[in-house]
């Protein structure tokens, strides 16, 4: 009999539906409402989900709180399928396959605030200067910073800085 030898780009678990359709929630919701947009064209009028398509453009366009909101939402929806694909291409998961879970995406004044759930085996300090380095290129930041949660430490906060404040300019570091 011969032994089971396991590739690097076999996957080691089984992959998990739901957790599939919680990670593509977004364009899945996005794909819901084009849908609700055509069967409204169908059983109203063509023009109605045309209006209200502009409408919302023009919203967007208009009122900065909500350009933001929009911005920084799409902004966390790329940001989280980066780090997933970062932390598989640097292994940063446990021996089984787990790699950390992603809970929450909150816009902060830096940029974005990634709340992870780290699985037993992985911890803050497993985010080494080379690893945030890799992270921060993967989401096109200027860097990622790591904050432990003093309570629960499979808790984890990164802060991917995307922003660069006003009296900043420049790459930390040159002159």
């Amino acid at each position: 009999m011969r032994p089971v030898v396991v590739h690097p780009w076999e996957p080691r678990r089984r992959r998990n539906p739901l957790l599939a359709l919680y990670r593509w929630r977004y364009e899945l919701a996005l794909v819901g409402v084009v849908a609700a947009l055509v069967y409204l064209g169908q059983v109203i009028h063509w023009a109605a989900p045309l209006a209200l398509v502009l409408t919302g453009i023009v919203v967007v366009a208009t009122w900065e709180p909500a350009r933001r909101a929009v911005g920084d939402r799409c902004r966390s929806v790329v940001v989280q399928h980066r780090l997933r694909s970062a932390f598989r291409q640097l292994w940063l998961t446990t021996w089984d396959g787990r790699a950390p879970a992603i809970l929450w995406t909150a816009p902060c004044p830096e940029g974005l605030r990634v709340h992870l759930f780290c699985p037993a085996g992985l911890s803050a300090g497993d985010f080494t200067v080379e690893v945030r380095k890799t992270l921060a290129a993967a989401c096109d930041a200027r860097e990622v910073r790591v904050e432990p949660n003093p309570q629960h430490s499979a808790m984890v906060a990164l802060v991917v800085v995307t922003r660069v404040s006003p009296g900043e300019r420049g790459v930390p570091g040159e002159t």
